[in-house]
């Protein structure tokens, strides 16, 4: 509803929700042997009817914050990155799909991340200031990579010249047509 009334003030939005993996991990297992991420096939429908709902009204980007990209987890949630945004890629019916990250770096997810089916990611550099380089070597053809160089908690304070090395850095790798600015969380 809100993506429609602003699209009929004609202002264009990006739709934001906190991701479907990330949801589950929020979430608290109080009985033994009970894993959370076991309610993702309960889930994962009301993820793709939302998504699909919002590529009929004609969102060009939905994004899904997944900081738990950004943490220790699991192969189990490793694995689950990709068959859920298989799925919402497909739910997605052109709809571009932005994935975005923060508090930390990538680390040993960041394949995964890299290998998803989407055409944005949004990492940290403010607190994952040194993954700018190892993930550009690695960032697929087609793939947008946005850049958190300005600490969304305290933008007044902010390197500015370390901020535009980093994103000259991310200009030469990718083009600027594949690079985004954006404050960090």
């Amino acid at each position: 509803n809100e993506f429609n009334e602003a699209k009929q003030l004609g202002i264009d939005t990006k739709p934001v929700l906190i991701g479907p993996i990330t949801y589950l991990l929020l979430g608290k297992e109080k009985e033994a042997g009970f894993d959370r991420l076991d309610l993702i096939d309960g889930l994962l429908p009301v993820y793709e009817a939302i998504l699909g709902k919002l590529a009929e009204a004609g969102a060009e980007w939905v994004q899904f914050d997944e900081p738990f990209l950004a943490l220790d987890i699991d192969d189990k949630t490793r694995t689950l990155y990709q068959t859920v945004y298989t799925r919402l890629a497909a739910a997605a019916k052109g709809t571009n799909i932005v994935v975005a990250t923060y508090f930390e770096s990538l680390r040993e997810n960041a394949q995964i991340a890299l290998s998803l089916p989407i055409q944005a990611l949004h990492i940290d550099l403010v607190r994952g200031e040194n993954q700018l380089d190892e993930l550009l070597g690695s960032i697929p053809a087609g793939l947008t990579l946005s850049l958190g160089v300005v600490d969304g908690r305290n933008i007044w304070k902010n390197d500015y010249e370390a901020s535009l090395n980093k994103i000259k850095r991310a200009v030469d790798a990718l083009g600027a047509d594949r690079v985004w600015v954006a404050p960090s969380s």
